[in-house]
């Protein structure tokens, strides 16, 4: 009798077992939040020059000085490869502006800008007689000392205050081709071949090829 009381027991508890509810499931984790990369900066290299400093800055640590006569910019080669905008002082030759500009396309910097502290749309290294043969229809624009000329014709005098309006007017409008070759007397001051430059993006030109007249 006191076997079968205790085998009624452990069936009991089997029972009780076999009916007990399963246990909720754990709750899934949370899912990580996945942090986004902060936009990366513009990458541009500022160059300028002042009478006989001149100063370079890539934006992200790389930056030293110079001289207008070493013009060194191997600095530069330690950081990124980026479009470069080339400001000076009124007083600048422009000579020493482009012998700024040939200097950095040695450092691989091809892509320069010139004037208002903002790279252009494309604004190339100054040209030579290896890269000119295909340009023989793009309008030129050529700053002697005193005057000014649009494709041979005088237009402007370099002293005109107007200068920058008087090349827009005289430019074709609404260009197929933005590229205009701007030519220099190499003497002329950095503030008239800014001037030329406004007065050339304004008529739709911001395609500015560099050439210097040395007589």
């Amino acid at each position: 009798m006191k076997r079968l009381v205790m085998l009624v027991a452990l069936v009991g508890c089997k029972n009780a077992e076999e009916a007990a509810p399963a246990p909720a499931p754990a709750p899934a984790p949370a899912p990580t939040p996945v942090e986004k990369a902060p936009p990366a900066k513009a990458c541009l290299i500022k160059v300028s020059i002042d009478h006989d400093k001149v100063a370079f800055d890539n934006g992200s640590g790389v930056k030293g000085t110079t001289t207008t006569d070493a013009m060194d910019f191997s600095g530069l080669t330690a950081g990124l490869v980026c479009p470069a905008t080339v400001v000076a002082s009124d007083d600048t030759s422009y000579q020493v502006v482009i012998r700024a500009m040939d200097r950095l396309g040695t450092v691989g910097i091809v892509d320069v800008g010139l004037g208002d502290g903002k790279p252009h749309k494309s604004m190339a290294p100054p040209i030579g007689p290896a890269t000119d043969g295909g340009l023989r229809q793009v309008p030129v624009i050529a700053l002697a000392k005193d005057t000014v000329f649009l494709s041979g014709k005088e237009i402007a005098k370099t002293t005109d205050s107007g200068l920058a309006v008087a090349i827009t007017k005289a430019l074709p409008a609404h260009p197929t081709d933005p590229t205009v070759i701007l030519q220099a007397d190499q003497s002329l001051p950095y503030s008239i071949i800014r001037d030329a430059i406004a007065g050339a993006t304004t008529a739709g030109y911001d395609n500015v090829l560099f050439a210097v007249k040395n007589k």
